[in-house]
């Protein structure tokens, strides 16, 4: 079991995501990668990073992560809808992951915008957690 701990990091993200039937039944999925031609709206897990947030006693990682809403809704509405239920979900969540354990998960920021093809509009929203390595 690695200290580095990204990978448990996401998958706790989306198993929280998906357990949630209210987010699932807004969305047609959340992906790691989304496919060609996947149906609007749904959900990306976008970018992740991490840096050493080690005690003396134990390895830690405070990380950064990134996900996409991706709607077709018209305006921003659907898009913001979709957000707000992301926010609700994961801020201040208990996360379960194999060999870490949750410290702290925080929203950090959200926005929009319009992508140039005039129909899609992305959302991102950001987290940030704090997580210790345990043996």
């Amino acid at each position: 079991m690695s200290a580095f701990g990204l990978l448990e990091i996401q998958k706790a993200i989306y198993a929280k995501l998906i357990a949630d039937t209210a987010l699932t039944g807004m969305v047609s999925g959340v992906f790691d990668r989304v496919k060609e031609n996947t149906a609007y709206p749904y959900v990306a897990l976008a970018e992740m990073d991490a840096q050493d947030w080690s005690t003396q006693t134990t390895q830690g990682l405070q990380s950064t992560v990134t996900l996409e809403v991706f709607s077709r809704g018209g305006g921003r509405k659907e898009c913001l809808t979709i957000l707000e239920r992301m926010h609700m979900v994961l801020h201040d969540a208990s996360l379960t992951m194999t060999g870490h354990r949750l410290v702290q998960i925080r929203f950090v920021r959200g926005t929009t915008q319009l992508l140039a093809d005039g129909l899609t509009t992305r959302g991102d929203i950001e987290f940030q957690l704090f997580t210790h390595h345990q043996e």
